[in-house]
């Protein structure tokens, strides 16, 4: 029964393919943008790291797939009906529909525990873009926000070479301005990407690669970006007034995401100097574009900080 499901899913799926490549070639304009496909590329790759699966991966393909087609539904005034304005909409609901069907199926695997290290380099990274974009010229209330977000930079950079046991209060705190760093940093790429425009042809020239490049980090990105805003709205109070047994689990569940193992402060040392390098090479040269590094920088050293090196016996207070 699950296989012959599967296999009209399968069938579902390749009708509408043969219809969107007949509307694709026998229109003057493009369907899916270039930049889509690299967009749809970075959150399936991510996908297929986070779950470890490609039959997860496969499955998952066709689930959003059939489920985004309800924007081939006429709306109401929807005519004449037109169905190349339906296949443009179609990319970004499949992408919405994918990143909540991976959030709902991978929520504890989407941000595994964090530690020192991985606080230390996004603090780091918020530095590099004040100081890359000249935080002292700033006036009135965004230099609160300035203050604020130096403030807990110093603070996560500060236990990044404290090698004993956190208080759960600053493991809340540091678990937080996690959350907020992913956010401002994702909001920051969705608005530096979505004003580079779009090209019309495939080329493989630098400029035409780092173009994609960027809107496939944006689509690796995405998923951390609604994530972590669900966790944040799941913090805010109710109306009612009567969830605080709610906003308890959420809290303690902020709290269990951070590691009680610090990282050494060698690695620590070696992460600033690491980073100080990079940042200071592209502040000076803007060999890649700000918001491309920061993400380079935030994906790969996790990988690199989650190893076993590094991490020591926690001493207690």
């Amino acid at each position: 029964m699950k296989k012959n499901f599967i296999i009209l899913l399968l069938l579902i799926a390749t009708i509408f393919l043969a219809q969107f490549i007949n509307e694709y070639y026998f229109s003057n304009n493009f369907i899916i943008p270039f930049f889509m496909i690299a967009l749809i590329g970075g959150i399936v790759f991510e996908y297929i790291k986070i779950s470890d699966s490609f039959v997860k991966t496969l499955k998952t393909l066709i689930y959003s797939s059939l489920i985004s087609l309800g924007v081939f539904l006429p709306a109401e005034g929807d005519l004449p009906y037109t169905l190349q304005h339906h296949l443009q909409l179609w990319p970004y609901a499949f992408c919405m529909v994918f990143i909540v069907m991976t959030i709902a199926d991978y929520k504890d695997k989407i941000t595994p525990r964090i530690n020192g290290g991985i606080t230390l380099i996004q603090s780091l990274a918020v530095i590099y873009l004040l100081i890359y974009f000249g935080f002292w010229h700033a006036k009135n209330i965004v230099n609160v926000g300035i203050i604020i977000a130096l403030l807990f930079s110093l603070f996560s950079i500060y236990y990044a070479f404290k090698d004993k046991i956190l208080s759960k209060s600053s493991k809340f705190i540091l678990r937080l301005w996690n959350s907020l760093v992913i956010m401002a940093l994702a909001i920051y790429n969705v608005y530096t990407v979505s004003q580079m425009g779009t090209i019309t042809t495939l080329e493989y020239t630098p400029n035409h690669l780092l173009f994609l490049a960027q809107y496939f980090l944006l689509g690796v990105s995405s998923i951390y970006f609604i994530y972590n805003f669900f966790t944040l709205i799941s913090l805010i109070p109710g109306p009612t007034g009567h969830d605080g047994e709610f906003q308890d689990d959420q809290r303690e569940g902020h709290i269990q995401k951070f590691s009680d193992v610090p990282i050494d402060r060698t690695r620590s040392f070696i992460i600033v100097m690491f980073a100080i390098l990079i940042f200071t090479y592209n502040y000076f040269t803007t060999f890649l574009p700000p918001n491309f590094i920061v993400w380079i920088m935030l994906l790969a050293f996790p990988v690199i900080i989650n190893t076993d090196q590094g991490i020591q016996e926690p001493k207690e207070n």
